[in-house]
């Protein structure tokens, strides 16, 4: 479940970046610097997926390309000044999609089933006595 926190935590951390920048839209790019998404370990992900999922050798070099490709591409919405809020949202949402597709495509059936089970999306708590904040996952702790 931790690679299922990581995820969650990145992309609700750029989903929050995104709405902070999108409240300060001005015709000129941000200082350098003061916009930037936060730093993705992937070496620590790719640890962590080889832990969980028994990644080979093979994989695990595959899935880091992956990932940096990935990072790269979402960093480049992140940065582009001439999209707005919600176009930034839309293509990262898209660009994660497009990561757990080509990462699925590397992995076994099994390995596939327990990513897949690990990155689906969790429906918001039907009620505030579930534990988990409206809106967000409620996520197991370990």
């Amino acid at each position: 479940m931790q690679i299922r926190k990581l995820i969650t935590g990145t992309l609700l951390t750029a989903i929050v970046l995104i709405a902070l920048n999108a409240s300060a839209q001005l015709p000129f790019p941000p200082p350098p610097g003061s916009t930037a998404p936060p730093a993705r370990n992937i070496q620590a992900e790719v640890a962590q997926m080889t832990q969980r999922y028994g990644l080979s050798e093979d994989q695990a070099k595959k899935v880091t390309t992956i990932l940096q490709e990935e990072t790269k591409k979402s960093e480049e919405v992140f940065n582009d000044t001439t999209l707005t809020m919600q176009q930034r949202f839309t293509r990262l949402q898209s660009l994660k999609k497009e990561e757990i597709s080509r990462v699925s495509d590397v992995l076994t059936p099994e390995q596939k089933q327990k990513y897949e089970a690990d990155v689906r999306p969790t429906p918001p708590a039907q009620s505030p006595a579930s534990g988990a904040a409206p809106g967000l996952p409620n996520l197991p702790s370990n």
